[in-house]
């Protein structure tokens, strides 16, 4: 029976030092709420008018630089690209491809570990929508 319980606690242990320590159990506020859910409807895929896509190419580094664990290692006119994450650490990618009706921005937040990848969606989606419309609540993203 000793055996039992101490080979659950280590399970239990090792789960817990996988998993991202980062906002892992917040209680969100029911602006954060509504907020979140306006974040997570946002597609990760958008188009921005041709006069606002400098400006969104410059938020988009901006943000990165600022909330990102993980440093740029590229800055093209059609690519934003962070170093490739490792442990519980993520990156981003920001990909812009002119089209007709303007520039089409597509978030990536790329991830290493497996238990990473709720957050990292959606800490994307939150990036994607601050391009939109400009609106971050810092606490949500997820390092």
């Amino acid at each position: 029976m000793k055996i039992k319980i101490l080979a659950l606690s280590f399970l239990i242990v090792f789960l817990f030092s996988c998993s991202p320590p980062a906002n892992l159990f917040i209680k969100l506020t029911p602006e954060e709420e509504v907020y979140l859910e306006k974040a997570m409807s946002q597609p990760l895929t958008f188009i921005v008018y041709i006069e606002e896509s400098e400006q969104k190419w410059a938020l988009a580094q901006s943000f990165i630089a600022k909330y990102s664990t993980m440093k740029i290692e590229t800055i093209t006119d059609y690519l934003l690209e962070t170093y490739t994450p490792y442990g519980d650490r993520m990156g981003y990618k920001v990909i812009r491809t002119p089209t007709k009706e303007g520039d089409e921005f597509c978030i990536v937040c790329s991830y290493d570990n497996p238990f990473s990848k709720n957050n990292a969606l959606q800490s994307a989606h939150i990036f994607a929508y601050y391009l939109v419309t400009g609106e971050i609540i810092p606490r949500l993203i997820r390092y």
